[in-house]
């Protein structure tokens, strides 16, 4: 039957086409060999609907065919499979007078489907002509969303500290076209399009966020007021310092919603402190250098930031106390030195001492004193160095010797002795310390360190000793005297004519015999001069100081160890 009706709309189009094939053949060619005949076809479109709705069918009917027309709907499930079929969904239509195109509302109301199928099955003309599904044309798929239930949720309401928390949204059912949107205003999601954002607030506050989710055309919203305390935050700081030991007053500025209870720790030590001002100081007896650190702080919502270390959550309180050291007890030769002070690790150091110092400040300055006026001087220098409200001293005694040259000593003159093997040293010591040594003899010194020592044990001729002398850590200088050890020497004539030659009675020797005495006889054996202590200054006269004639004498010259007796001639005439 469908073979014979479809035969016959063939045959009736190709006369149509035949009479319109001399205004247009090549077009009636076209339409002969590439279009088909259809009884009805379906123009509704493909779309969603959230659970149920209305669903506006149109359906485009061959203005060709004779009319009335009946035509037939089938809708199927894509669970339920078949869910409805009308054979007459349109009934005694006229296409060519009423529209090609009939448009009808169907309700789709199908909870157990995702998606419903509708399409057209049956038709029927005016000449009573039956139409199958092969002379229909398209299908309609209607998408059924659903709106999400439980346990769908924004969550509950969230109070916590800081500026940020993540939600906790639970998405309800979907059919796999669910998608999330968070929305809210005052701060920013990590992410809107999730179920488990992280919200960041601007400033502490409660904020009403709207989670929706979104099934197709479907969607459902909830609400959830989160509370955000923010979160306490503190700073340490302190100006102080210690010389050692001493008080340091730290101030912490603190942030958020007091009171607070901040914990730090000092060195080792942790103590806590409950604060109620945002500016608050305290003091802490301390000895050495010392670290304050935060550890924690706690607010009044219960909100606890800690540190470790961060920037302004630690401060140190330096000690400034410096320990000067002037350096070692100094020994020198001469009028300069070069001290030897610590350099200071931190702060300033300072000379200051009787003297003057080549560069105060420096710790190994050249220092001199003024003068050196005795064999030796001892100044007593004072390193000081200051840092900040620390002071410390520290003294060193620096011992200058004067040095020893040629010029400032000497051992004595050289000495001739008569008849005398003992003598009494004449050596100068202007300072320091002098030591006597033998350098050629056998002779005895009774004081090695005694500039006028006695001596003994001459021997006749050359007596050679050396005085040395040293002063503390100079080097030694030293000078030599001679001592010649000889006869008493006379002579056995004199002319006191007055020119200076043999004037007077020398006797060699006689100012070193002690206790001696010089006498003079005329040839009758008269004494005519007596002198003690002679001093080799007889010149011919009696003791009267009358001048004795020319003529022959006699001289009798002893003292200790000397007995002289020999005669003299006074020949004062001049030839």
């Amino acid at each position: 039957m469908l073979n014979q009706i479809s035969k016959h709309i063939y045959q009736t189009l190709r006369r149509f086409l035949f009479l319109c094939l001399l205004l247009a053949l090549p077009y009636a060619i076209q339409l002969a060999q590439g279009q088909e005949s259809y009884f009805a076809r379906l123009l509704t479109p493909d779309q969603a609907i959230c659970e149920s709705g209305d669903v506006e069918i149109q359906i485009e009917f061959n203005t060709a065919i004779d009319g009335p027309v009946d035509v037939g709907i089938e809708v199927r499930g894509d669970v339920s499979g078949f869910l409805m079929r009308s054979p007459k969904f349109v009934e005694n239509y006229y296409p060519a007078t009423d529209g090609a195109i009939k448009t009808q509302v169907h309700t789709v109301d199908y909870p157990d489907d995702n998606e419903i199928t509708i399409k057209l099955t049956t038709g029927l003309d005016g000449d009573s002509t039956t139409y199958n599904e092969s002379d229909m044309w398209g299908q309609t798929v209607i998408r059924i969303d659903r709106i999400p239930t439980a346990p769908f949720s924004a969550g509950d309401d969230i109070v916590t500290c800081g500026l940020s928390t993540t939600l906790n949204a639970t998405p309800g059912s979907g059919n796999g076209h669910t998608s999330y949107l968070w929305s809210g205003s005052g701060g920013n999601f990590s992410d809107n399009s999730i179920a488990n954002p992280v919200f960041t607030a601007n400033n502490e506050g409660t904020y009403t966020l709207t989670f929706t989710q979104i099934n197709g055309v479907c969607q459902a919203n909830d609400q959830v007021n989160v509370t955000l305390n923010g979160q306490p935050a503190a700073t340490i700081d302190s100006e102080s310092t210690i010389c050692g030991s001493g008080n340091a007053t730290i101030n912490l500025t603190l942030q958020g919603n007091g009171p607070w209870q901040a914990r730090y720790a000092a060195g080792n030590q942790e103590s806590t402190l409950n604060i109620t001002s945002s500016a608050y100081s305290f003091s802490r007896n301390i000895t050495g250098e010392t670290e304050f650190r935060l550890i924690n702080v706690t607010d009044v919502n219960g909100c606890v930031t800690s540190y470790n270390g961060e920037a302004g959550s630690t401060v140190v309180i330096p000690d400034l106390k410096v320990n000067a050291d002037a350096g070692e007890y100094t020994e020198v030769c001469g009028d300069l030195v070069e001290l030897n002070a610590a350099a200071p690790g931190m702060g300033i150091g300072q000379w200051s001492g009787d003297g003057v110092f080549d560069d105060t400040s420096d710790p190994k300055t050249g220092f001199r004193i003024s003068a050196l006026t005795t064999g030796v001087v001892e100044k007593d220098l004072t390193w000081t160095i200051t840092n900040g409200d620390c002071l410390s001293s520290d003294v060193v005694r620096v011992k200058f010797y004067k040095k020893p040259e040629t010029d400032l000593f000497t051992a004595g003159r050289d000495t001739i002795l008569y008849n005398k093997t003992d003598y009494t040293l004449q050596a100068s010591l202007p300072f320091g310390s002098g030591v006597w040594a033998v350098i050629e003899g056998n002779a005895v010194i009774a004081g090695i360190n005694d500039p006028t020592t006695p001596i003994s044990n001459l021997r006749y001729g050359l007596n050679r000793l050396r005085w040395t002398l040293s002063n503390g850590v100079c080097s030694s200088v030293s000078d030599d005297v001679t001592i010649t050890v000889t006869g008493v020497k006379h002579y056995n004539g004199i002319s006191p004519n007055g020119d200076g030659k043999n004037d007077v009675l020398v006797i060699e020797g006689a100012d070193v015999v002690a206790n001696n005495e010089l006498i003079i006889f005329d040839v009758r054996g008269k004494v005519v001069y007596q002198s003690r202590d002679y001093q080799n200054d007889w010149g011919g006269t009696d003791n009267s100081g009358k001048i004795l004639p020319d003529g022959y004498y006699y001289f009798n010259f002893r003292g200790e160890g000397v007995d002289i007796k020999d005669y003299l001639i006074i020949k004062s005439s001049v030839y």
